[in-house]
C-alpha cells in the first residue's frame, strides 16, 4: 500500500476505544458514552485507521483486500469516514 503524502489523513480519535466482537468490532465513544458497531469491512477500515491514512489509501486497501470495484469502494469509504468523523470517532491527523 502506498501512502498519500499531501491528502488529509484520518485516524481513530483518542476518545474511542474498541474491541473485536466476532468478525465485527464494538466501539465506545468515551466522550459521549455511546456504543457503535461495525461489520467486518468496517472493522477492517477501523484497524487501518489506527495509523493515519488518506481516503485514497484506505479505499485502495479495502478494494484490494475485498476484491471490489475501486470507484464503489471510494464512495462507500467516504460515507463511512464521514459518519465516523461526524460521530467524533475519527479525526483528521494533525
Amino acid at each position: 500500500m502506498t501512502v498519500s503524502v499531501n491528502a488529509p489523513r484520518f485516524v481513530v480519535s483518542q476518545s474511542a476505544v474498541s474491541c473485536d466482537f466476532g468478525d465485527d468490532i464494538a466501539i465506545l465513544d468515551l466522550a459521549a458514552n455511546v456504543y457503535y458497531s461495525l461489520n467486518p469491512v468496517g472493522a477492517f477500515i477501523w484497524d487501518l485507521l489506527r495509523t493515519p491514512l488518506s481516503l485514497d489509501d484506505i479505499s485502495g486497501a479495502v478494494a484490494e483486500a475485498f476484491e471490489v470495484d475501486r470507484l464503489r469502494c471510494e464512495n462507500d469509504v467516504n460515507v463511512l469516514i464521514g459518519a465516523l468523523s461526524e460521530a467524533g470517532l475519527v479525526q483528521v491527523d494533525a
